[in-house]
């Protein structure tokens, strides 16, 4: 039986009026979308520029989630990382063009200006020239160290997203501040804005009540715990928060900076923040995407995922939280923030099913195809007495190349394509990891039966032929 925990707080004042929120709508649109995702806990906000309110939270069986309950932000984590530095910059501690090296005077990368060249600017936009790729390197990560890293492009020259960049900023906001990268986030900008279900790390936010985790495989759900991550990471997605606390946060950045009595940053440095870094209409700014209506940031860790949209014109601010990770080609959590989009706008929403389910079903289909046939081949081994002698010709080899070349593909090349190691895709996209990993083993292992089958054959063609010749 299906179980929800709904917590709302209504306040209307004329920015509500405007947006027409309907919370029964969003509520019904919320559930309804749940169950086709298959999203175990929902939390969902809808704020305006004051005080008022709108939090809510849905749970299809389990544990109850409520619009208190602190989930894990992915790199939403940055848009926050981001206002740490506008707060700085706001301070007359750093300036957006200052290089890094002004800050961070150990900073290297593998580059002949040794990384003078990248300003913070270019780290909050990701205009770096530092890869995607590079976001995942283990040194980096664990160590906050960069200097083997090479940036693939002049910095200022392009847009290429590499949580590496926040790796960095991470480092600059603990040289400025003196604080740990926790403890300045909780004390400028967690406690001001009364974000009281807020964390930097794992072991706080489970003592209230973070959301369980999730993974989808192969069309299930299946729960799935996070572990802490090395404290260069937190910078780039591993903060936590509630969407009530949340809605506090964009409701600060609906109102010019202001929570309550408290100016958190100032309007000028925001419109900085919220202006494409290439002066365009539309494109990356500061830690956030703006678009033509909306301007926001998704993320999600190995278990949850989370959506936050700002829409200028109707000054109002959409939080959405969900307990577990959509992965590629899934698009659960950018329709729950879709549908409460339209319908606070006083549209219509219909909750629409994911198609990701068959690509998926598709992936499932090819390795059990792959299993099947390497039993097949086995078999045929076995019948013939499980032969072990290779010879190395054209046609025996050729099935090992073709499968070292799909190999290599699989493991290495589609990885850089994309940006993410097969550990990453693994560790994010299990189902996706998963096919990859049997798929190469099994061909690999098919390819060398075969291979030993063609030889058997040809061993035993020649046997033939050589006793023919011996009796004539």
């Amino acid at each position: 039986m299906r179980r929800r925990l709904a917590v709302a707080l209504i306040v209307i004042i004329p920015t509500f009026a405007e947006a027409r929120v309907d919370p029964p709508a969003v509520s019904e649109f919320v559930e309804a979308q749940m169950r086709r995702s298959r999203i175990p806990g929902v939390a969902v906000a809808v704020v305006g520029p004051g005080e008022a309110v709108y939090a809510e939270g849905f749970t299809l069986g389990g544990r109850p989630i409520g619009p208190d309950t602190p989930f894990l932000l992915g790199s939403v984590t940055k848009t926050i990382t981001a206002l740490a530095i506008a707060q700085l910059a706001d301070g007359g501690r750093l300036r957006f063009d200052d290089p890094v090296s002004m800050h961070l005077p150990d900073f290297r990368i593998r580059a002949a200006d040794s990384g003078k060249a990248i300003t913070i600017r270019h780290l909050l936009t990701h205009t770096s020239g530092l890869r995607q790729w590079s976001g995942h390197d283990r040194r980096a990560q664990h160590e906050g160290r960069f200097d083997h890293i090479a940036p693939a492009r002049p910095p200022g020259s392009a847009f290429e997203y590499s949580s590496l960049n926040y790796i960095i900023l991470g480092s600059v906001i603990e040289r400025i501040s003196g604080m740990s990268y926790g403890e300045y986030v909780k004390q400028f900008i967690f406690t001001p804005l009364e974000m009281t279900n807020s964390f930097a790390d794992l072991e706080s936010a489970r003592r209230r009540g973070l959301a369980p985790g999730h993974r989808y495989l192969y069309g299930l759900t299946m729960p799935a715990s996070e572990r802490q991550q090395p404290a260069p990471l937190i910078p780039t997605g591993f903060l936590i928060s509630s969407a009530r606390d949340l809605a506090n946060y964009l409701s600060m950045l609906l109102n010019d900076g202001r929570f309550r009595e408290r100016q958190i940053v100032s309007p000028a440095i925001l419109r900085e923040m919220f202006t494409p870094w290439d002066g365009a209409p539309t494109g990356p700014g500061m830690g956030w995407g703006i678009g033509s209506t909306t301007i926001g940031h998704a993320g999600s860790t190995p278990a949850s995922s989370a959506r936050l949209s700002l829409l200028p014109a109707h000054r109002m601010g959409i939080v959405v939280l969900t307990n577990v990770n959509s992965g590629p080609f899934f698009s659960g959590t950018a329709a729950l923030s879709g549908g409460v989009t339209r319908i606070a706008r006083g549209e219509s929403a219909a909750p629409i099913r994911p198609d990701e389910i068959l690509l998926k079903l598709a992936l499932l289909a090819l390795v059990l195809f792959s299993v099947v046939r390497l039993i097949l081949r086995l078999r045929q081994w076995s019948r013939r007495g499980f032969p072990r002698r290779f010879v190395a010709t054209r046609r025996t080899l050729m099935p090992l190349v073709t499968e070292a070349a799909a190999a290599i593909l699989a493991v290495i090349v589609l990885p850089r394509w994309i940006g993410v190691p097969l550990l990453t895709i693994l560790e994010y996209f299990p189902d996706l990891g998963i096919a990859i990993v049997v798929s190469v083993v099994i061909g690999i292992s098919g390819a060398i039966v075969r291979s030993l089958l063609l030889s058997d054959g040809r061993h035993a063609a020649d046997t033939l032929h050589g006793s023919a010749t011996s009796s004539i």
